[in-house]
């Protein structure tokens, strides 16, 4: 049976973010998983029912068992961006370099670049990006991101695995969100403002995007499934590598997320989920 190590933060391991959907979606192609999740300071107090049916590696020193030194694939679901991810993602990648050499290491790119994570690993060359959005299960479609120092020769490994969970994938250009993450995290900031300025209530905002443009949701309703934090995180890091001001992110959204309200993953964002 083929494995995978899937490297995530705690908190997001659970159903409905995408390390919990990854997980799933896994074991259902009849992969053996093993978590690794370090401990950081938003660590939940309960595991959580997802995480109890994995392999679970909490420490550096146990990367170094056969169930994470057997893996096919390496899967880095930690986030780059403000409010301390980007330390978070840069010891994890540091703690993932005593699994062997050779194995892809996969890494999420909604809010950093491929290359900016491969200079944070210590073999660079077994990075690949990817960019995948929530829901899981509705969007059939990976982005693959080649960093600067990647060996494009691992591309094909990459399309390979995802395949294998049921996902097309194409190839994007390197940067922060690849193309749909990006695109939808602008859209979800146009209405948060919308909302800010009192153009119209969230769940009007909603309703007319989807039946005036025939989105499968509403942006502020997708947000809540997508993590307002992780939609926030989105925005700076393409503010950052661009410099262009319209990548700002709206005061009522940079608000919320420092509030805490994440949406879905907490219960609470645009919608109410309690």
């Amino acid at each position: 049976m083929n494995s995978v190590l899937i490297a995530a933060p705690l908190a997001d391991v659970a159903p409905g973010t995408l390390a919990g959907e990854l997980a799933a979606a896994c074991v259902a192609a009849n992969y053996d998983v093993t978590l690794y999740c370090p401990p950081v300071a938003s660590d939940p107090a309960d595991e959580g029912s997802i995480v109890k049916a994995f392999t679970l590696l909490r420490e550096p020193g146990e990367l170094h068992e056969p169930a994470a030194q057997s893996a096919h694939y390496i899967l880095d679901l930690f986030d780059n961006g403000p409010n301390g991810w980007r330390e978070q993602k840069q010891r994890a990648l540091a703690d993932l370099h005593r699994l062997p050499d050779g194995v892809p290491l996969l890494t999420t790119c909604v809010s950093g670049s491929a290359t900016d994570a491969a200079a944070m690993f210590a073999r660079p060359s077994q990075v690949i990006g990817f960019a995948a959005v929530l829901p899981f299960d509705a969007v059939n479609t990976i982005e693959l991101l080649l960093p600067m120092q990647g060996d494009a020769a691992l591309l094909e490994p990459a399309r390979a695995f995802f395949q294998t969970i049921g996902k097309q994938t194409l190839q994007v250009a390197d940067g922060p969100g690849g193309v749909m993450p990006r695109i939808l995290a602008m859209i979800v900031n146009e209405a948060a403002y919308a909302l800010q300025e009192g153009v119209a209530s969230a769940a009007d905002i909603d309703t007319a995007m989807r039946l005036g443009a025939n989105y499968p949701y509403g942006p502020l309703a997708w947000a809540d499934m997508l993590g307002l934090d992780l939609v926030h995180a989105t925005l700076w890091a393409l503010q950052l590598e661009l410099g262009d001001d319209r990548y700002r992110p709206c005061p009522l959204l940079a608000r919320m997320v420092r509030a805490g309200l994440r949406g879905k993953a907490n219960g609470r964002g645009f919608y109410s989920y309690e």
